[in-house]
């Protein structure tokens, strides 16, 4: 090794350790999340910015849909090139859902900090505050009756865990729909402690089907029927290695939940079962490319829009190919 190699290696080794140092010393973004391989649940799960419509929600006349792009919430009816954005905030907003009166939106916002919940007045234009506590809450979704919200925090221990909360006396409380669980397996992507995601109401109001992990080395878990009214156990819709984006939605007539699930493949696409689980699921979309989009209504209630964003992913793989090895 010549001399000049010598020093220059002997420059760069400091500026090495120096490098490494920063990077241990770095806090992470949202290190409210004490769940480990953040790389997945950051990738996969977490709202992510993006150029085109995301996370779209019906509004109750079926005419119109409200979803996310480019860190706003938008509105555009369904017959319409014309989209119309309706938040303008300083995070970046998504996940929105619209109430059943089809007056007001929920929808989260990353402030840079954390994400927090807030309720948009489509009428007046005002945006409220649902949550301020600092954590990560994410996964909105109005009860049918308008009068709760289920969603998905940190705020209890870190972990991702379902909460549903009440508007009483113009205050918003929230409590988590289950206890702290403990699985006697161990687990390598994810922590011991349990976790739920993705909570979807039935049409009565009286039930959440949601993903939790009991007991599951592998994947975020499987599908659940959780009763509302307490004291009832959980019982399992679909056993499921689901990859944090199954995305439940319960059809109007409350016996069938669509999902996103990569069984036996490396896509997502959308399947079908019953929420009795008595029935083998059944896929809705196949291609190599991935559907995660379920958002099931008395206005779509054959699975119209996850079809059609379907057939898009396909057309836009057509029109842009893979390159050759």
């Amino acid at each position: 090794m010549n001399t000049d190699r010598v020093i220059l290696l002997s420059l760069m080794i400091p500026v090495l350790l120096l490098a490494s140092a920063a990077e241990a010393d770095r806090e992470p973004v949202l290190s409210q999340i004490t769940a480990p391989h953040n790389y997945y649940f950051r990738e996969m799960y977490l709202p992510r910015v993006t150029t085109g419509p995301s996370s779209p929600a019906w509004m109750p006349s079926g005419r119109e849909l409200v979803y996310s792009m480019q860190g706003s919430i938008w509105r555009q009816s369904i017959d319409s090139e014309t989209a119309v954005q309706i938040t303008d905030g300083d995070g970046y907003d998504s996940q929105p859902d619209v109430a059943p009166d089809g007056r007001r939106v929920v929808f989260s916002r990353y402030d840079g900090q954390s994400v927090e919940l807030f309720v948009l007045d489509l009428v007046t234009g005002n945006v409220t505050a649902l949550t301020n506590d600092g954590n990560v809450n994410v996964d909105p979704r109005w009860s049918p009756d308008g009068e709760s919200i289920a969603f998905v925090s940190t705020r209890a221990d870190g972990r991702f865990r379902v909460f549903a909360g009440r508007f009483e006396r113009g205050a918003f409380i929230a409590k988590p729909l289950r206890e702290q669980r403990k699985s006697n397996i161990d687990r390598y992507y994810y922590s011991s402690y349990d976790h739920e995601l993705s909570p979807a109401w039935l049409p009565e109001g009286n039930g959440l089907v949601l993903i939790a992990n009991p007991e599951t080395p592998y994947g975020t878990g499987s599908l659940w029927l959780q009763d509302m009214a307490g004291g009832t156990p959980a019982t399992m819709v679909q056993r499921e290695e689901t990859s944090w984006k199954a995305q439940p939605d319960v059809a109007p007539d409350g016996k069938r939940v669509a999902y996103a699930s990569y069984l036996g493949q490396q896509w997502h696409q959308l399947w079908v079962t019953r929420v009795s689980g008595e029935a083998e699921p059944f896929p809705l979309t196949y291609g190599e490319f991935d559907v995660t989009v379920t958002d099931l209504s008395t206005r779509d209630p054959y699975f119209i829009l996850p079809l059609i964003m379907g057939a898009a992913m396909l057309l836009q793989q057509k029109l842009n190919p893979a390159p050759a090895d």
